[in-house]
This record gives structure tokens, C-alpha cells and sequence, in this order.
């Protein structure tokens, strides 16, 4: 008996030991494995230099043949350094896919191949990012002298342990395709990162924290500067989710039917457009300075932004004594965050008076897993049935696409093709959900957004059908400005105390499309401080046609957040794409 009792206590002290054991060889296992890509993308490296010490440039990320199709990969174009017998036996007059080159598909050189995991005998790890503004703008090639951003803060080659493209292939990652695995991908080192190669040679692994504008950053030779010059993108390189779509903001009070908000409580009217961003209130908050009975202060105070909502990476927000020096730090720090945004820090109409200055900046790309379509045609929008461009799920065109449409696409309430609401969820990092809803307006887009809230948690009963249907219609209108608004009723207002400080300035900057795509939102809020410092009836069988032409409402919310970050009453044309026969 005891005998057996001592058995099953060295079999329990062992146990840990052993899961200790093989936690070790695991961890030893991954260190092998990343040397190992570390020696190939060094490798690699050392051949991407040579070939710049040759021919006075990098290689481009392909090489179109006569006919226009591509040829060869940047991979062919450093072969002779790498194994010199092989590319003897390359004929570069003829494409990489030709009877004689394809031969040598499945003889791909061992340091075009991760050792640890490729899907394919023929299939290359490592991958050139291609894109406008990267160090691989399609068949244009740049030098050492093009890297302003510094050879090591610029990416050059990556790791993909998953991809099944042939090592002789001219095909490699767009640059939304590479930043989109980066962070959804967790098969590739154990969820941790990827391998990567810098254009001065060094080789690091970038873990999956790394903040989102970081890694545009590191892809980026020139900043946000295209590096792609005089001719047109290729269509099938086109990103998903394009920045450009982001043009400079105009004045708000160019638009005559449309009114931007500091806090979703002010008071809107259903005729009207009316926009609401947290960028403002998140940088109204970060001060304790009392105003006095201001409506448009108390609705500021009394509707915090809930810090829950947003992710970090989303977000910037500082306080600074404006001073130049600060202003210089602050707008470098913008640009390290979200190298994609030309930020704009405005000159206070104090000059040298000023004492606070507070900023928050918010950045979202949102794309869709499945892209919906274009409408041909125009949608007559609102009461005076002005044509604008639409986009959303056509079932004449769109029926072999249903499934894909359908995973991001739920019908939350309906009462009516008039009356619903619904969530489109995209794939970006946090997966935020976008919700449109065609309901009878509240006196405020936060008031708005409860009903709807409430509505969602407690739908109509005979709505029974969450998607969409074979030969039901989804067509919503496609949202696109770029608006720069001062917040008058703000600026002048006096603190109530002593010392005497007043708001000399209150701005925000708000971009937004909403397309085929998915949505594309940059917000800025900015204050400067001077001083001393009833039912219809219903058919739930019906076959449903959700067209948004009539005044919807629009908010963009994170999944597991408590409050939407942007809200929008959407009554007329002018924050509309106009039609385009």
C-alpha cells in the first residue's frame, strides 16, 4: 500500500516536470525556427544588395513581358546571386510560366523556402509588400536614395509560411492583403508575429502588438508619399480598402443643410443632416474647466466619451502648452502613429496667449471580408429624389456571392422595407459593426441611438428573419466628405471662475466613406485654450427590399463597446456621392 502511494507521488511531482520539459523543447523549437527564417531573409538581403550595387536600384517587384502580362519575380531577378547555375538554366525571354522555365518550379532554392512549413513543393515563404507608397510600387524599382524614412525603419521582405504561390510566380502580398493576415492570422508562429527584413540588411520579428500605424510606418520608405509615379495602378492590385478615398477636408459651412454636432445630446432636426464624432468630445474631456449654464458645454459635460469604446490603436489624444516645440513633438507623434494621415494642427487665433491646447485624433479602416456590389443605376434619394451612387447586394447579379454577403450582414429589427435596421460587421482589427437603421428620428442622435438600442434588444416579434433571402435587396447610398468645422457657439465662451480662461478655438475634422468596400472614417477634435490657463402593418413573409432612400441613420461602434463612436442622421444628398452616368 505504500509502495503504491509513493508511486502515484513521484508520477504527480513528474508530471509538471515533464509539461515544463515540453514547454522548453517548444520554445526551443520556435528560436530554431526563426533563426532559420533569420538566415534566409539575410541571405536574401545580401542579394537584394547586390543587385542595387549592379544595376543602381532594387529589383521591381515584377517584370512585364512584351505583351503586358508579367513575367518574371523580383525572386528570378536575384537568382544569379543566389545560385548563379540555376539562373543560367533561366530564360528570361520567355515568361516564368513558360514549358522550359516551369521546369525548374519545383527545384526552388532552399532560401526562397522556410524549412518549419510551405503548402507546396514549388511554393516561396517569403514575399515582397506591393502597394503605391511601399518599397515595391509594381514594376517601378527604387534606390537606397528613395528611402527617406530610413533603411531600417522600411520594411523589404516578409515572412508567409501559409501561402501556396510558386517561387517563379511574379505575384506577392498587396499591402492590405499583408497588414490584414498580420494581425488576423494567428497560424503562423504560434499567433506571435512575423519574420521581416529591413532594407539596411537587419532582420527583426515583429510581434502582433505592434500598433497598426507603426507597421504602415515600417512599410512606408516615404512616409505616406506614393512611391508609384506616371502611370495607372493595375486594377488587380488595387487594395481593398484604398486611403486615397480620404480627400482634403472643405468648410462645413459650404453645405447649407447640414449640421455638425460637439455632443450627441444638442438638439437636431429631421430635415437636416446632422454628424457626431467622439474626436471632439475625447479632447473636450481631457480638461476640469467649468464654463458656467452653456447649453453646449453641458451637453459636452454631461456625455463623456467612454474610454471602453475605442481600441488604443484607434486613438490619439494629448494635452500640450502649445508652445512651438510641442506643437513639433505632437505632430511627429501623429505621423509615427497613423503615418496615413496628414495631420493638421491648427494656429490658434491667440498667438502667443495661448496656455492649453487639447487634440484627440481617431483613425478607422474598416473593410469587409466580402466586397457588395455597385448599383448601375442611380437611387432617388429623400424628398427630392436627387440620383446619387449606391452600392449593396443586387440579387440579379450578386445570387453566387449570398453566402459570403451573408456572414456580414444581419437583419437586426424589420417592421417594414421603411422601417429597419441593420448591421453590416467588417473585418478589420476590431471587426466594428456598422448599423443602418431607417427609424423615426429623437431629438438628438444620442436619443436616436437609444431608441435604436432598445428597438435591437427587443425586436418586433414576427421579425423572425436575420438575413437576407435569395431574391431580397439591400441598397444603401454611398457616404462620402471630408468636412473642417468650427463649433461658434464654443468659441468666446469665458470660465465661470477665477482665473478667467477662454475657448479660442473648437474645431473638428471629419472624413468618412462608406462604399462597396466597407468605411474609411478620420476624425479630429481640437480646443485651444487662452488665459491665465405607432405600428404599420406587417408582413414578416414578405419578400423584403431594404433601400435606404429615405433619411437613415448611421452609427460605428466597436463590438463589445458601450457606445458608438460615430452617429449620423443622414436627410439629404450633401453627404452623398452624386450620381455619375
Amino acid at each position: 500500500m505504500k509502495r503504491a502511494v509513493f508511486c502515484v507521488l513521484v508520477v504527480a511531482c513528474m508530471v509538471p516536470l515533464i509539461w515544463i520539459a515540453i514547454d522548453i523543447i517548444q520554445q526551443q523549437r520556435v528560436r530554431a525556427q526563426r533563426d532559420a527564417v533569420r538566415k534566409d531573409l539575410k541571405q536574401l538581403m545580401i542579394a537584394m544588395c547586390q543587385y542595387h550595387d549592379d544595376h543602381g536600384s532594387f529589383p521591381p517587384a515584377y517584370v512585364n513581358g512584351p505583351n503586358g502580362d508579367r513575367w518574371h519575380s523580383w525572386r528570378v531577378l536575384i537568382l544569379p546571386y543566389i545560385d548563379p547555375q540555376m539562373a543560367a538554366g533561366y530564360r528570361y525571354d520567355e515568361p516564368w510560366n513558360s514549358p522550359h522555365n516551369s521546369r525548374l518550379a519545383e527545384s526552388v532554392p532552399a532560401v526562397f523556402q522556410s524549412e518549419n512549413a510551405s503548402p507546396g513543393p514549388a511554393a516561396t515563404s517569403y514575399f515582397a509588400v506591393i502597394g503605391q507608397n511601399t518599397l515595391w510600387p509594381a514594376w517601378q524599382s527604387l534606390s537606397f536614395r528613395d528611402i527617406t524614412d530610413g533603411t531600417s525603419n522600411t520594411l523589404a521582405i516578409v515572412e508567409d509560411r501559409r501561402s501556396d504561390i510558386c517561387w517563379l510566380e511574379p505575384r506577392d502580398l498587396r499591402i492590405d492583403e499583408f497588414v490584414h493576415s498580420f494581425y488576423a492570422d494567428t497560424t503562423l508562429n504560434d499567433g506571435a508575429g512575423r519574420t521581416a527584413a529591413f532594407a539596411d540588411e537587419s532582420v527583426s520579428f515583429l510581434g502582433r502588438g505592434l500598433a497598426r500605424a507603426t507597421l504602415n510606418g515600417l512599410l512606408t520608405p516615404q512616409w505616406s508619399s506614393n512611391t508609384f509615379h506616371n502611370a495607372i495602378w493595375p486594377e488587380e492590385l488595387q487594395p481593398i480598402l484604398p486611403d486615397q478615398r480620404l480627400y482634403a477636408p472643405r468648410n462645413s459651412a459650404t453645405l447649407a443643410f447640414t449640421d455638425i454636432h460637439a455632443s450627441a445630446l444638442e438638439t437636431m432636426t429631421p430635415e437636416r443632416n446632422h454628424l457626431w464624432c467622439a474626436s471632439f468630445q475625447l479632447a473636450w474631456d481631457r480638461h476640469s474647466l467649468q464654463f458656467g449654464d452653456h447649453e453646449i458645454t453641458s451637453a459636452l459635460d454631461a456625455s463623456p466619451c467612454d474610454p471602453t469604446s475605442l481600441s488604443p490603436d484607434a486613438t490619439f489624444n494629448a494635452v500640450t502648452n502649445a508652445t512651438q516645440a510641442e506643437d513639433q513633438d505632437l505632430l511627429a507623434e501623429i505621423r509615427t502613429r497613423f503615418p496615413d494621415v496628414e495631420p493638421s494642427v491648427h494656429a490658434l487665433r491667440g498667438g502667443s496667449n495661448i496656455r492649453l491646447r487639447l487634440y484627440s485624433l481617431l483613425r478607422k479602416q474598416m473593410p469587409f471580408e466580402t466586397k457588395l456590389d455597385c448599383f448601375a443605376g442611380a437611387l432617388n434619394f429623400g424628398r427630392s429624389k436627387l440620383p446619387v451612387n449606391s452600392f449593396g447586394i443586387d440579387p440579379e447579379t450578386d445570387r453566387e456571392n449570398l453566402n459570403g454577403f451573408t456572414r456580414q450582414i444581419e437583419i437586426l429589427d424589420d417592421r417594414g422595407n421603411d422601417n429597419c435596421i441593420i448591421r453590416l460587421t467588417t473585418s478589420g482589427q476590431q471587426q466594428d459593426q456598422i448599423i443602418l437603421a431607417m427609424v423615426p428620428p429623437a431629438d438628438s442622435l444620442l436619443n436616436t441611438w437609444e431608441n435604436i438600442e432598445e428597438r435591437i434588444g427587443s425586436p418586433n416579434p414576427a421579425h423572425a428573419r436575420p438575413s437576407l433571402d435569395l431574391y431580397e435587396t439591400l441598397r444603401i447610398p454611398i457616404i462620402d466628405f471630408s468636412l473642417k468645422h468650427h463649433f461658434d457657439d464654443l468659441e468666446g465662451l469665458v470660465t465661470s471662475g477665477q482665473p478667467r480662461y477662454v475657448i479660442d478655438l473648437a474645431f473638428m475634422e471629419i472624413r468618412l466613406r462608406l462604399d462597396k468596400t466597407g468605411a474609411d472614417l478620420m476624425s479630429a477634435g481640437e480646443a485651444g485654450i487662452i488665459g491665465e490657463f405607432g405600428e404599420p402593418e406587417f408582413d414578416p413573409d414578405r419578400s423584403r427590399n431594404f433601400t435606404f432612400n429615405k433619411p437613415f441613420f448611421v452609427a460605428l461602434k466597436e463590438p463589445q463597446a458601450k457606445q458608438p463612436y460615430f452617429l449620423a442622421w443622414i436627410a439629404n444628398d450633401e453627404l452623398l456621392e452624386p450620381y455619375d452616368q
